[in-house]
């Protein structure tokens, strides 16, 4: 209900053409001091149900927003060794010699210390995961990383240091502003991603992976050098000859016919008025591609249309994998959301 256009207020605008990034707080300053007034003294304001005044206080519960935009609301950058806000100083990731981008393979810690994933390490990283989920840090085990920090002066001039204390330890690049809010250590939830930008990230690398899109695609030579030098995933392992590099089909991979096949079943798709936008339009037959997709066209793909459309083109635990990935938002985005779906959703 709180995405809902009635309940929605724009509180603030900002101009220009460049993000403020960890300037953001500058923006934020009213809003904060309103939400303080209203914490701390309310407005008198008009009830029409009763038609009388009441003294009217409010609470910012959380922010959402996507990846990027949570490192700048949260002062945690979401970039480096240490990207992970949950995991904080916990987060084990390895640097890819040739994807030059960092890894993070500690998800399975998340999963129940019997799952029967902790043990397979022939489809992971090849090491049985035995490390507990790590600790949700409180507001007070925040405050006391940020102590370590030194006093930030925003605008686009001024040059900043990490502090040494710092380094390595944690990946905190400013004390949020809406910590100034006397309740805010005490929220168990302080922002939450927005799962409209998560459904087209995922939709977007299925996409390019499935249909191998140049600058899209995810399995490309370097990534099967990563996996060489890490030592997995041998039958992907690249092999060079006469100075040229050679890699295996993976069992994802399609020919153009399948390509074709799957292309040609979401441009003739024919949905209810008000169900989707044209999807048509995104696809581009003669090409065998798939390109620009808003968010709600990915968030339709992926939770209602691409399990028919990659049925009879993939392999069957290649196209279950997909599928369960596509029931998992289905049941995250429902409209009636039982306790009982969210439990089994984590697990």
């Amino acid at each position: 209900m709180c995405m809902k256009q009635p309940y929605c207020f724009l509180s603030l605008l900002i101009p220009g053409p460049k993000a403020p990034e960890n300037d953001i707080d500058v923006y934020l300053e009213p809003l904060v001091d309103e939400l303080q007034e209203l914490w701390y003294y309310g407005v008198n304001t008009y009830d029409a149900s009763r038609k009388e005044n009441f003294c009217m206080r409010a609470a910012l519960l959380w922010t959402i927003n996507n990846f990027s935009a949570y490192a700048y609301l949260s002062g945690w950058s979401t970039k480096g060794a240490l990207a992970c806000p949950s995991c904080n100083k916990e987060n084990p990731s390895t640097r890819l010699k040739y994807g030059r981008k960092f890894s993070y393979m500690g998800a399975r810690r998340f999963l129940s210390s019997n799952h029967k994933w902790r043990g397979n390490k022939r489809n992971f990283n090849g090491e049985v995961e035995r490390r507990p989920t790590p600790k949700i840090l409180s507001g007070d085990d925040i405050l006391n990383q940020l102590d370590s920090l030194e006093d930030i002066k925003f605008g686009k001039t001024q040059k900043r240091k990490r502090h040494e204390k710092s380094k390595g330890i944690h990946n905190w690049r400013k004390k949020s502003i809406f910590f100034k809010l006397p309740y805010w250590k005490n929220n168990l939830i302080r922002h939450n991603l927005d799962v409209m930008h998560i459904e087209k990230n995922v939709c977007d690398n299925i996409i390019g992976t499935l249909l191998d899109m140049e600058g899209k695609t995810k399995d490309n030579l370097n990534a099967r050098r990563d996996l060489k030098e890490m030592g997995i995933r041998k039958n992907l392992h690249p092999t060079q000859r006469d100075g040229k590099w050679y890699y295996p089909a993976a069992c994802y991979t399609l020919s153009p016919d399948e390509k074709s096949k799957g292309c040609k079943f979401l441009k003739t798709i024919k949905v209810p008025d008000g169900y989707s936008s044209n999807l048509s339009r995104c696809v581009k037959l003669e090409d065998r591609k798939i390109y620009g997709m808003k968010s709600h066209d990915s968030h339709i793909l992926l939770e209602q249309l691409l399990p028919f459309a990659i049925c009879e083109v993939l392999p069957n635990h290649v196209y279950d994998a997909i599928t369960e990935l596509s029931i998992f938002f289905r049941e995250l985005c429902s409209k009636t959301v039982r306790v009982d779906v969210l439990d089994q959703l984590a697990t």
